[in-house]
Formats: structure tokens, C-alpha cells, sequence
């Protein structure tokens, strides 16, 4: 049986290395592996630092590149070392190491020299290093931190909004929502979440679905570290006494940490339920939870990065309290929705207030899309329910069977996107703009595609919506184009609807586009859910543009198959200037048009 590419490039550095190379190598066993390939390079003195590493050959060796480990016991002591003492480099295996397994190991070894052993007697080249990829070494401490303090929480997450305080003082004080994990003989807290903002912590908890357990109240310090700190394991706090320091220093010297916990106490608060193990039938008790007192928690901000501390009672009262570290992560809309990127446009969305007609297979997926774009507020009118053929294009599911699309829709965002309110509403458009005004909207979104509510939304908008831009989506038969049509209060669309005379890519042949039921105007346009995300998404991008955009341009953007798709389709179908003649079946343009020049012509 024929080498594989793997075996064979594992042959070729065995050689090199057991042959001319074992004046630097040797050979050694690697334990339990006994496909892993191991020689040891005894640098006999001539560094500072490391004494001696090891070259390793994983099995699918070159796809996964040679390893390199020195002591285990340097991992947070020099940059770029795991914790079994692999050197991570951020090797990937060129094209040449199929080849060639020995040039690539030699490769590594040269890059090993250079960008490792060279550097790592420059105490400011580690210093450096330490900095730039601090939420990396801090997760690693972490994790070996809480190996030996099993009382800490096992996930902590931070809700970082609405924090005025914060940003001008330099500190806050905040409430947590603890929950004990339900069903364990040994107890231990699951979740830890910490909000700033007004929303209770439980409550946030409720809604996204995160509440399981046993509720404790607990309490936070948020403190953000001075300009220009460096947060390395060097500067890392190590006990209670240096947490405290550190503490005291930040906050200009008004904070005293253990003030601050003798004031709280150690007293629980707040235990309650959340959720009811199966098997369990009496409330869980107060004491039942880990640890018998009110968790503390403080978080140390160096810029947009959270680091945080357990507190812990101390065992006897000649001693301080004691510290896990814990690695904390992000979940507010800054951070979820933008990782703190260009906060300016995330702060401009935020203020928008939007309202959407039309819940179908495109309205759901530009609600859910809009929403993770961050805009403040939605809401979602639609009268019908999900029944079941609509799972083949709609955002929801069978879970919502039988049940509001609009309301689902809207449950769904509530759940998965944060801090966008909105709601849904069980209506036709037209009688819910009869009860509803919607002049307090900064834009009005219609992707209902129907006829009827364009004409009815030209005939009331000066009444209803006043100087709110009208977007109206919708997509052609077969999802053979979709169009976007921008219409500023200055530039209104006509009630006569001219969509199929003006905008349209084609017309089909009467009872072609359609699949009749044996119902009362019952039917539906045969396409999929890959055709109408495609459209969504397009719809998406420029309604997310417009609400970006200081002012509305009268536009029509439009989204057109080229003319082998129309031909496949096995339809009369008459198409029209602007479907590209050239390109296949999943050919398409994108193109944009002046509404106004449109509506003249």
C-alpha cells in the first residue's frame, strides 16, 4: 500500500533528523501518542532562558505544522506559550511542505529562532506582546485559576450599557443576577450577569432565555483602569491586598475595597427559583445555594475589554478574602452587535424608530436583519399566522405553527438581538394605520408586495405619517428580481401603484407565476428560501443605508436575473430593457435608478 502525503513527509524529517540532524536531535517518547514523532534539542547553554525544547510531528503532519514546545512551567511567564508548552506562532503549513517535510520543519525552526528565542530576552518585546493579546493570557490564567477555586461562577457576562456613570467618574457600583445551577448534588453557580444599564440584570436574564436555577442577588464594581495601564500577568493583581491598590488608584483614591465589602456584608439576598429542577418538586432554599453568601464580583474596563475578580469570603478572619480571576465577556448591543466598531453609526441607529408592514418570506428576514444592524425600535405589523409550508422561506419555524407572525417575529428579535424594543402587532396594514399614527417613525418599511397597500399608504401618508421616508420592497414572480423603491415625502409614490409599468423586470403570462390552492384567492409564487435571502439581503443593505443617511434620495434600487434564468423558468414570461442578456441561470445585476426620472417619463 502506497505512503500517504502525511506519511511520507513524516519519513522525510525523520530521516533528516535521525541521520544528519541528530547532532542537534534526539530522538525521544512522547507517552500515550505513539503516532506523535518527538526529538529534543538540548541548546547546552547557549540561552539565556530556555535550556532545551522539543519538535513534535502531529500525525496529519504537514496539514497541522511541526510543534515546538519548551517547559510548560514558561507558559505566562513569556508570550505566544501555551500551557503544555507549545510555542504558537501562527505557523500554517505553505505548499512546499507536502513536498518537502524536512524544509518545512527546518522553516519552522529558523522562524523559531528569530521570532521567539531572539526576542524573549528584550523584557519590553515581552512586555509588548503581553499587551497586545491580553484577553488571550487572561482567559489562559483564568482557566487555570478556577482548576482550584470550583466555587467560582462558570460564566460571567457583562451588559455594558446606559453607563453615563461610568464613563464620567471612572467607576460604578451595579447590581448581578446569579444563578445556581439546578440538579447538581454539588452546587456551583452557573451564570453570573452584571448589567449597567436600567434593565434589572434578572430581567435581561429572562428575556434572552439565560435564567436557570436558583437566583442569587449579588453585587459589582466596575472600575476602569487609568490611560496608558498596561494589564499583563506581571501587573495582574494577585491577592485581595493588590485587587485593593489597584481599586484605590483608579478611582482617584474615593474607593476602598474592603470598605466597600463590609458595607454590602456577606448576606445573601434574593434567592428565589428561577426555573424548577424536574425532579424537584419544594422551593429551593437560601442555603441551599454554593457558598451560602451573596456573590461580589469586581471588574477591572482597559478600554473596552472586562476583566473581573471573584471575591470570596475569607475562611477565618485573620485572613483577606480571596480571589479567582475570571475571564468576563461582552454581551451588550456596543459590543455584540459592533465589537466597539465604529460606535458613531451604532449610536445613529439606535436613535431610529421603525415600523414594518409585512411579515412574510421577505419582511422577516429584513426585520431580523435591520435589527442586528442596530436600530433602536420596531415594530412589526402582520394579520397572518405561520402555517406550516411557510418554513420553506421564512425566518421562524414550527415552533411557531398556527401562531402571529408578527408576534413570533417579534419575540424571536426580543430573545436574540439586544436592546432592540420591539413588538409585534396581529393587524392589516390599513386598519392598524386607522388606529395608529405613525408620524413618530423616522421610517416606514413596506414588504407586503401587495398592490393594494402601496395604493392605500399613497392615499393616507400626508394624514398618517407625515415626512417619514416609505420604503417599498418587494420581489417578482419566481424571485426573478427584487426592488427597493426610496420615496422621500418630496418625492411620493403614485397611487395609480406604476410597479409593474415603470419598475418591474418582466411580465409573465396570466396564471403562469402562481400556484393556485383550492381556496379563495389562495396561491402562492414557487421560489425558495436561498432566492428570497438573496433579496432580503439586498433590501436589507439599502434600507440600512437610508436609515444611516442624513437625507433620502428618491431611488430605486434593483436587483435583476439575467436572461438565462428567465429562460429556464419553462414560462411564457416577456422581459423587459433591464435583464442583462449575458451571464447563466445564477447570473444577476444590481442597478439604481432616479424615482423621480421614472415617474416623469
Amino acid at each position: 500500500m502506497p505512503a500517504s502525503a502525511f506519511e511520507s513527509a513524516r519519513d522525510a524529517v525523520a530521516i533528516w533528523l535521525n541521520g544528519d540532524g541528530a547532532a542537534f536531535a534526539r530522538k525521544v517518547r512522547t507517552g500515550a501518542d505513539s503516532h506523535r514523532l518527538s526529538w529534543e534539542v538540548d541548546l547546552r547553554g547557549g540561552h539565556p532562558i530556555v535550556s532545551s525544547f522539543r519538535i513534535s510531528l502531529p500525525r496529519c503532519f504537514p496539514a497541522q505544522p511541526c510543534e515546538l514546545h519548551v517547559d510548560k512551567h514558561l507558559c505566562l511567564v513569556l508570550p505566544h506559550v501555551e500551557e503544555d508548552g507549545r510555542v504558537c506562532l501562527g505557523s500554517s503549513a505553505p505548499p512546499a511542505s507536502y513536498e518537502n517535510g524536512a524544509w518545512a520543519v527546518n522553516e519552522a525552526l529558523k522562524r523559531f529562532k528569530t521570532e521567539f528565542l531572539d526576542r524573549i530576552v528584550d523584557p519590553i518585546w515581552v512586555k509588548k506582546e503581553f499587551q497586545e493579546e491580553r484577553l488571550s493570557y487572561w482567559s489562559r490564567y483564568c482557566e487555570r485559576s478556577q482548576l482550584t477555586a470550583p466555587s467560582a461562577p462558570r460564566t460571567t457576562w457583562l451588559s455594558l450599557c446606559g453607563a453615563d456613570a461610568l464613563r464620567q467618574q471612572g467607576w460604578l457600583e451595579c447590581a448581578s443576577a446569579v444563578y445556581a445551577e439546578p440538579g447538581k448534588q454539588q452546587r456551583r453557580y452557573g451564570l453570573q450577569l452584571v448589567s449597567t444599564g436600567k434593565e434589572d440584570p434578572n430581567e435581561l436574564a429572562q428575556r434572552h432565555r439565560w435564567a436557570t436555577g436558583t437566583l442569587v442577588r449579588g453585587n459589582a464594581l466596575i472600575v476602569a483602569l487609568p490611560p496608558d495601564t498596561h494589564w499583563t500577568p506581571s501587573t495582574w493583581p494577585a491577592d485581595f491586598a493588590a485587587l485593593e491598590v489597584l481599586v484605590l488608584e483608579s478611582t482617584g483614591g474615593i474607593i476602598r475595597l474592603g470598605t466597600w465589602i463590609n458595607q454590602l456584608g456577606w448576606a445573601m439576598t434574593g434567592a428565589k427559583q428561577v426555573q424548577k429542577p424536574v425532579s424537584r418538586k419544594r422551593q429551593v432554599q437560601g442555603d441551599e445555594v454554593p457558598m451560602g453568601y451573596s456573590p461580589r464580583l469586581v471588574v477591572v474596563l482597559d478600554g473596552p475589554f472586562a476583566f473581573g475578580f471573584q471575591i470570596s469570603r475569607a475562611r477565618c478572619l485573620s485572613e483577606q478574602p480571596q480571589l479567582t480571576p475570571l475571564k468576563i465577556s461582552r454581551v451588550d448591543r456596543d459590543w455584540a452587535l459592533s465589537r466597539d466598531h465604529q460606535l458613531s453609526t451604532l449610536d445613529t441607529r439606535r436613535t431610529k424608530r421603525v415600523l414594518l408592514l409585512g411579515c412574510g418570506s421577505l419582511g422577516s428576514p429584513v426585520a431580523e436583519l435591520i435589527a442586528r444592524a442596530g436600530i433602536g425600535a420596531l415594530d412589526i405589523v402582520d394579520f397572518e399566522a405561520f402555517e406550516a409550508p411557510n418554513v420553506a422561506r421564512h425566518s421562524l419555524g414550527l415552533t411557531s405553527l398556527s401562531k402571529s407572525k408578527a408576534a413570533e417575529m417579534a419575540a424571536r428579535i426580543q430573545k436574540e438581538v439586544p436592546e432592540c424594543a420591539v413588538s409585534g402587532f396581529v393587524a392589516a396594514a390599513a386598519p392598524w394605520l386607522a388606529r395608529f399614527r405613525s408620524e413618530d417613525y423616522d421610517l416606514v418599511i413596506d414588504c407586503t408586495g401587495e398592490s393594494c397597500v402601496r395604493t392605500m399608504l399613497a392615499a393616507v401618508r400626508s394624514d398618517l405619517i407625515g415626512a417619514a421616508p416609505i420604503v417599498h420592497a418587494w420581489i417578482e414572480p419566481f424571485c426573478a428580481a427584487a426592488h427597493v423603491v426610496v420615496s422621500p415625502w418630496n418625492v411620493p409614490w403614485p397611487a395609480a401603484d406604476p410597479a409593474d409599468a415603470l419598475i418591474n423586470a418582466a411580465d409573465f403570462a396570466p396564471g403562469t407565476a402562481k400556484v393556485t390552492l383550492p381556496a379563495c384567492n389562495d396561491g402562492f409564487h414557487p421560489y425558495g428560501a436561498a432566492d428570497v435571502m438573496q433579496a432580503a439581503a439586498f433590501a436589507a443593505e439599502r434600507i440600512i443605508g437610508l436609515l444611516d443617511a442624513r437625507n433620502a434620495d428618491a431611488v430605486v434600487y434593483s436587483w435583476v436575473r439575467a436572461k438565462a434564468f428567465f429562460d429556464a423558468l419553462g414560462v411564457p414570461v416577456q422581459i423587459r430593457g433591464i435583464v442583462p442578456a449575458e451571464g447563466g441561470k445564477f447570473s444577476a445585476i444590481m442597478m439604481e435608478r432616479s424615482l423621480e426620472k421614472l415617474l416623469a417619463a
